[in-house]
């Protein structure tokens, strides 16, 4: 007798349990806190996202989302992860250089004193011959044209006009042929006292090319006499 008292007392706390179970009474287990990595690294197929009936969008089924359901490491995605933005960032480097050159200043692309001593050195450097002067920096390099005008062994038949004004008045600066037909009109109009230079490019009137020959320069200063220059267009 004594043996089935003990039996009942043992499983009476079973049977309440049950009774509560069926009348809706639920006890909730709290679920263990999980880290980092295994947050990270479960099969995420299974979660919900709020709103939204199917795993993805139409806008996140995209092959990074399609690579996020495969059940790799987390150390495997992080490495390819980081391949492709460094991929990403080599591809861009000549774009952001280029875009660097557009905000730099003027004044950066000037030479030091530095840089232009070095680059003189090194072109004696380069063209240094033993017992022989092949570099000469500090030359000038003329034709013999230029000095023959310049001494006047020679006449210039460029389209250059040169003349002067002594006074404020009206100067006409004309092109024609040898056979006294006004071919082009440089300049009408008043000019002060000084020098001046007018040149012909060999087009008459209405910018058309006239064809090789001779030609003549007239500067016409009213109250004064003419000059003259022959020209000849090759």
């Amino acid at each position: 007798m004594i043996n089935k008292i003990a039996i009942i007392l043992l499983l009476l706390p079973a049977a309440i349990l049950a009774q509560n179970d069926e009348s809706g009474t639920t006890i909730l287990k709290k679920k263990d806190q999980q880290s980092s990595f295994e947050i990270f690294t479960k099969e995420s197929s299974d979660t919900k996202i709020p709103g939204v009936e199917k795993r993805t969008t139409e806008a996140q089924d995209s092959a990074y989302a399609q690579a996020m359901r495969m059940k790799l490491p987390i150390g495997l995605r992080l490495r390819y992860d980081l391949m492709n933005i460094g991929y990403t960032l080599i591809s861009l480097d000549p774009e952001a250089e280029k875009t660097g050159m557009d905000y730099l200043p003027t004044d950066a692309f000037k030479p030091d004193p530095n840089m232009i001593v070095q680059r003189q050195e090194n072109l004696m450097r380069a063209f240094e011959v033993p017992f022989a002067r092949t570099y000469n920096p500090y030359g000038v390099r003329v034709a013999f044209s230029d000095i023959a005008n310049f001494f006047g062994l020679s006449e210039d038949y460029s389209g250059n006009i040169k003349f002067k004004v002594d006074h404020y008045t009206e100067v006409e600066v004309v092109i024609y042929s040898i056979q006294a037909v006004v071919v082009a009109t440089i300049f009408k109009g008043h000019l002060p006292p000084g020098s001046y230079q007018r040149t012909w490019t060999g087009r008459d009137e209405n910018g058309r090319k006239l064809p090789p020959g001779d030609y003549i320069g007239e500067v016409r200063i009213k109250g004064e006499n003419s000059y003259r220059k022959q020209i000849i267009l090759r």
